[in-house]
């Protein structure tokens, strides 16, 4: 482990804990920090589990090929993108939707330049059975309705956001 890595993971820890005192209440800072630095100091062992993963998202890709549900993916704990085929996935969807409930991951998220990739950086495992309730309400024909329900359950994408130089 560099000193330099380890201070860098500091910085961003204090920085994320006055920024996102919620995020940091509920684990979500040490969480996505302790991930970083496992993959830096195990990175050798975790290997095969990024190479699985990689090649799992090939194989939904190629299960796919003639469907016409190709249009939009949707991974929940995109993180830092370790395991995440991202070319892979841009390539192959009209839309890939990044969900993460650390806001530390922006520092990853921002190398991203596409505008296929939309990002949310969200705690949704709270919250996916309201939503199921919520959108049960609706009628699978009110398209637009559901669209509006949608849309207002979820928080804006990083890029709606306002800048700020922290992750960067």
């Amino acid at each position: 482990m560099s000193v330099l890595s380890a201070t860098s993971r500091t910085i961003r820890y204090l920085q994320g804990i006055a920024c996102f005192p919620k995020e940091r209440r509920l684990g979500f800072l040490e969480m996505g920090l302790g991930i970083e630095k496992r993959h830096e100091d195990f990175g050798a062992h975790w290997e095969a589990h990024l190479l699985e993963s990689k090649a799992a998202q090939g194989r939904l890709v190629d299960a796919l090929a003639e469907s016409s549900d190709r249009k939009s993916l949707a991974i929940l704990g995109a993180g830092r993108l370790l395991d995440v085929d991202l070319p892979l996935l841009n390539d192959n969807f009209d839309v890939v939707s990044l969900v993460d409930a650390d806001p530390l991951c922006k520092r990853y998220w921002r190398q991203v330049h596409t505008t296929k990739i939309r990002k949310h950086l969200c705690e949704v495992s709270g919250v996916l059975t309201s939503w199921q309730r919520s959108l049960k309400k609706l009628s699978p024909l009110e398209f637009e309705a559901t669209l509006e329900q949608i849309r207002s359950l979820c928080p804006a994408t990083l890029d709606e956001m306002p800048r700020s130089s922290f992750g960067q």
